[in-house]
């Protein structure tokens, strides 16, 4: 499902040059998109969802009567997610003395990243659009630990790491006016942490500026 969903962005982007029909105004400019909706991490996490949103911003040309390519720049925040943890400690009681020992916690992940890439638009009909994106992601993963000892401390631990990846998405939306559009999208963003797959899909609502 994901890699057919990457295909259609790629592909978005691609049928730009197609000449279909009538399209609305076309020209070019600068645009702001702003996007929230819901996350989900394949992370090892279970099958959560949080809220992400996410501001993206860049510059179109026209290329063909209703396509448009150009670049963006833009910040997702993919949400925080919680889940169980458990830790290995060592038990001062034990027989002998130091024994390790299993407790349970609870561990909280936050991700976010940054975004630099291609982006296309294709009106296919009057005020109808589909676009597309794909670019370089660098994101930011935040964990956080928190159990109790055996002697009832609490301990909490904290790390951080960023690790680079890539992002794709398509939608579908219309255009209110030849300044503002609404839309439906789906992207996919790909990350690896030291081996670890942390892969982001986002579904969202977005509304985008042009000026």
């Amino acid at each position: 499902m994901k890699h057919s969903l990457v295909r259609v962005a790629l592909a978005a982007c691609g049928m730009l040059g197609l000449p279909l029909g009538v399209h609305a105004q076309t020209v070019d400019g600068t645009f702001v998109n702003a996007n929230v909706g819901s996350a989900s991490l394949d992370g090892g996490l279970g099958d959560k969802h949080e809220t992400s949103y996410g501001l993206h911003g860049g510059y179109r040309w026209a290329i063909s009567p209703g396509g448009l390519l150009g670049v963006e720049a833009g910040y997702v925040d993919f949400g925080n997610y919680s889940f169980p943890a458990t830790f290995v400690t060592l038990d001062p009681l034990g027989t002998p003395p130091g024994d390790s020992v299993t407790v349970t916690g609870r561990g909280h992940t936050q991700v976010d990243g940054w975004t630099l890439g291609a982006t296309g638009r294709f009106n296919f009909a009057p005020r109808w659009y589909v676009d597309g994106r794909a670019g370089y992601l660098h994101a930011g993963i935040d964990t956080r630990l928190r159990y109790t000892a055996l002697d009832g401390s609490v301990i909490r631990e904290r790390f951080n790491s960023n690790a680079d990846g890539w992002y794709a998405g398509a939608g579908v939306g219309f255009d209110v006016s030849d300044a503002v559009s609404i839309g439906l999208h789906y992207d996919y963003h790909r990350i690896r942490d030291h081996g670890a797959s942390v892969d982001p899909d986002v579904v969202s609502m977005s509304g985008e500026f042009r000026f």
